[in-house]
């Protein structure tokens, strides 16, 4: 997708230099000036959006996610968080996001991977889109609690 996304900035760039150029050599009549003028606005608008869009497929370098010596059942247990996410909610966690929510993550669990891995799995099976610090004890009982960030 980057490589096509690249191909279609560059012709852009090509058609603008093009207009540019035309603009600058053609005759063009005085009273074509304000469709001039409008075309010119177009144009900056479609060159916003490119931009913006471009933010999304160029975002910024990804660093380096060090998962915890947790043992192989948390690391299988976060991926299915990961992916988790983007089915239920359609949340892509980037690699920022990643480091911190696994920094949080083990210091409400106190760096226990069993804990950590209880805090997952629950806020799955509640088809929450966050982990939250369960006491489990009410953990199992049919009436819980409920975040507003998860609506």
């Amino acid at each position: 997708m980057k490589e096509a996304w690249d191909k279609t900035t560059n012709t852009l760039e090509e058609f603008q230099t093009m207009l540019q150029d035309f603009i600058k050599t053609a005759p063009i009549p005085a009273s074509e000036i304000k469709r001039l003028h409008e075309l010119n606005k177009k144009w900056r608008e479609v060159t916003k959006a490119v931009n913006t869009f471009d933010s999304y497929v160029s975002p910024v370098s990804q660093i380096a996610v060090t998962l915890p010596e947790a043992g192989q059942r948390f690391i299988e247990v976060w991926n299915m968080w990961k992916e988790y996410l983007t089915e239920q909610h359609g949340v892509v966690m980037r690699s920022r996001s990643e480091v911190m929510s696994l920094k949080r993550l083990f210091e409400m669990a106190d760096n226990n991977p069993d804990e950590a891995i209880f805090y997952l799995e629950h806020a799955m099976s509640i088809r929450w889109r966050n982990f939250y610090k369960v006491d489990k004890n009410k953990a199992s009982e049919p009436n819980n609690e409920r975040h507003e960030s998860d609506f």
